[in-house]
Order: C-alpha cells, then sequence, then structure tokens
C-alpha cells in the first residue's frame, strides 16, 4: 500500500522543500489540477447518498418562515462543493427551492441545506434526475464539504489503484 500511496504522489506532486531530520517534513505543490471537468468550480464524485427535501416557497431560502410545500426523498448522485445531482420520482420544477437533509458521515449531517433546481433531467415516468446548486452555504459549512469530497475522491483512487495491483 505504501508503494501505491508513493506512485499517486509522484504523479499529483512534486516536493519543494525537505525540512532536516527527525522532524520528515515535506513542502509539496499539487503537480495537476484535482477538478476532473475544468467547466466546474468544484471536484464532483459519484455517491449513492440518500436524502430526504421539502419543496418550499422562495420566501424560506430568504427569510426561513415559509411553510413547505412538498416533501420528498431521493438519492444523490453525485456531489460537490457547488451542489448535487438527486435522483428522485418526486416531481420538482427547474428554478423551484428545496431544503434538503442528507448525512456525508454518521458524524456529518446535513440539515435544511437550502438550494435550488437548476436543471431537470428526465429519464422516464418516476425517473427524474435534479441537478441541485447550493444556495448561501457558510464558508465553514462549503470548506467542510469540499474537504470531504476530496478526501473520498482520493480514498477511492488508492483503493483503486491498490485492487489493479493485486
Amino acid at each position: 500500500v505504501l508503494r501505491v500511496l508513493q506512485e499517486i504522489a509522484e504523479e499529483n506532486t512534486k516536493v519543494l522543500k525537505t525540512l532536516p531530520d527527525p522532524l520528515f517534513v515535506y513542502c509539496l505543490k499539487h503537480m495537476n489540477d484535482i477538478h476532473l471537468d475544468y467547466h466546474r468550480d468544484f471536484l464532483r464524485m459519484n455517491c449513492q447518498i440518500p436524502c430526504q427535501f421539502k419543496s418550499v416557497r422562495k420566501s424560506f431560502i430568504y427569510f426561513e418562515n415559509s411553510e413547505e410545500v412538498k416533501k420528498g426523498k431521493g438519492i444523490i448522485t453525485d456531489i460537490s462543493g457547488g451542489g448535487v445531482a438527486i435522483k428522485s420520482a418526486k416531481k420538482l420544477s427547474k428554478e423551484s427551492y428545496i431544503a434538503m437533509n442528507f448525512a456525508l458521515t454518521r458524524d456529518f449531517v446535513l440539515k435544511d441545506i437550502k438550494a435550488q433546481v437548476v436543471n431537470v433531467d428526465e429519464r422516464g415516468a418516476d425517473n427524474m434526475i435534479y441537478h441541485i446548486s447550493f444556495i448561501g452555504v457558510s464558508d465553514r459549512l462549503l470548506e467542510k464539504i469540499i474537504s470531504h469530497v476530496e478526501t473520498m475522491f482520493y480514498m477511492r483512487k488508492v483503493k483503486n489503484k491498490v485492487e489493479s495491483v493485486r
């Protein structure tokens, strides 16, 4: 496994400076962009995460005092710092607003995340893909989401590399 990690590090980073023993501290520089699609602002990772959402009026996004319009469940099929794609049978319209709940880990649960449907991809009567953009996510929460996605992406990359060596 160490050899595989070294190969990945060699592919993606360059050692800029090494501090003397016994610290073993390396200053590294990423040699390539970690974003898979240069048209996107954030790394996007495929996933299968259950979620609940409620369609809300626009006033909820700004004042948090709007009643729910309708509730739904779905599966987040990909996630990034900018938003998610949700597969669901529940009907939502483009540009509608939702508040969503989902868990990235047992300890990292996101509740009432405000978002907007930016695109709807129909794949059959009960099979819709909604492309959702987060709205008003705090910088701190955004950093945590991005960090989680990047960590999971690289863990998968290491796992795939290890399995290919076997």
